[in-house]
């Protein structure tokens, strides 16, 4: 090939790997808005993204050092070739990153215990859930999911991995006077005009929380795998 259409070949192959890298910044970040990991940080999140997208990152860094190949002598297809792999690193990191943080803020401060509920026995509970829900204060969102229903209204709280939301729970208890029952295992309880708040946490407080709010006189009983509700989230 003559020295123009080397360049003209090695151009077009920075202007498709410009589109896979965009498109790859893209998908990572649209993947992480939808599918991401609350519970992670930045970097974690980053990194997990490469991790996903690792073959477009690939494709990209292939069509540049084709490129390269092509018109090694040219100055601005080096520097362009190598921006365009090391952009499309930055970017997928920083999409994926992004995404999760934006799903994060996306969620509700408090569970929609009230939907759909217009008449019948489960209105009073509800509300008064919803009410109390909203009242306390609570160190991160919630996913959305949940129960609600006669027997109250339940939900899973969103914070990082790792973290634990008992002591803001304390705090916020206190400040609405609510009078804590119990606080151990897994299990902060507190009790206020015939209403009842439970965190829990798993075995030891471990996992995942939930919290649930409804009747202080509901009694205790097992739930099957996949379902949140008050007072015991699984068999001793």
């Amino acid at each position: 090939m003559t020295a123009p259409r080397l360049a003209r070949s090695a151009v077009a192959l920075l202007v498709l790997a410009t589109l896979l890298g965009g498109l790859t910044v893209s998908v990572a970040y649209g993947f992480a808005l939808e599918y991401g990991d609350t519970g992670m940080n930045r970097w974690q999140t980053a990194l997990e993204g490469l991790r996903w997208w690792w073959f477009g990152v690939a494709i990209v860094a292939v069509l540049a050092f084709g490129a390269l190949r092509l018109a090694w002598g040219s100055l601005l297809v080096r520097s362009a070739a190598v921006g365009l792999v090391l952009g499309t690193i930055v970017g997928t990191g920083a999409g994926a990153a992004i995404g999760a943080e934006q799903k994060l803020r996306r969620l509700p401060e408090t569970p929609s215990c009230t939907d759909e509920f217009t008449s019948g026995p489960a209105v009073p509970v509800v509300r008064a859930a919803q009410s109390a829900f909203e009242q306390l204060d609570h160190p991160g969102p919630f996913t959305g999911g949940g129960s609600s229903g006669v027997d109250g209204c339940s939900s899973e709280l969103v914070i990082p991995d790792g973290a634990d939301p008992r002591p803001a729970y304390r705090l916020s208890l206190a400040e609405h006077r609510w009078a804590v029952e119990c606080d151990a295992g897994g299990v902060l309880r507190a009790v206020r005009d015939g209403q009842a708040f439970e965190l829990s946490g798993g075995a030891g407080g471990a996992g995942g929380w939930t919290v649930w709010i409804g009747p202080a006189n509901l009694e205790e009983r097992l739930l099957e795998e996949g379902e949140v509700g008050p007072r015991r989230l699984s068999a001793p």
